[in-house]
């Protein structure tokens, strides 16, 4: 397994511009990145990272192609602090799109038999989000997700679906109430 980490530890506490393509074979960015400290972008042989021009990564984000996923990240793309960002077989962040901190991506769930998760089989289904995009702080966007380009998706969000361009997509939550036992 190939590892790119960029850490406190590399980058002295300050966030560095650098060519990525210089740095890993596999993850490919033809102009600057900015990325913050304790990040961590890991390609696994057989994967792929492709990053456009002018794209910031925050502090701790995480993005990871693993078992042949491929990430494609647009140009003048946001990702902010302590994003996960995971692929097993591919996703998609359109060009113009901001995420907030804390903003969860998986194309894959575990697979579960009768004796419980099989921790090495998943199953995956591509996740494209359009350009223009505004992702909202603690938003998890799921396997088979599609959004449109030009949407809003607010905070808190569990996405699962395919979301029309230019929808702003909240996600409704009914409070209940329940006495807790003494």
């Amino acid at each position: 397994m190939r590892v790119f980490e960029v850490s406190s530890a590399y980058l002295r506490g300050v966030t560095v511009w650098f060519r990525l393509n210089y740095l890993h074979a596999n993850c490919k960015s033809p102009f600057l990145l900015r990325v913050g400290r304790n990040c961590r972008i890991r390609v696994r042989k057989g994967s792929e990272i492709h990053i456009g021009r002018n794209v910031v990564i925050g502090d701790g984000a995480k993005i990871s192609a693993l078992n042949g996923g491929r990430i494609d990240i647009g140009e003048n793309v946001g990702i902010g602090d302590y994003v996960q960002i995971v692929s097993h077989q591919s996703i998609t962040i359109g060009s113009g799109c901001n995420i907030a901190p804390h903003v969860y991506m998986f194309d894959h769930d575990h697979v579960v038999s009768e004796e419980g998760v099989i921790r090495d089989k998943f199953v995956a289904r591509p996740i494209m989000i359009g350009k223009n995009c505004w992702v909202g702080v603690n938003t998890t966007i799921l396997k088979g997700s599609v959004i449109g380009d030009k949407c809003v998706i607010a905070a808190g969000s569990i996405v699962r679906e395919q979301v029309e361009d230019g929808t702003l997509f909240v996600q409704k939550r009914t409070a209940s109430k329940t006495k807790l036992q003494d």
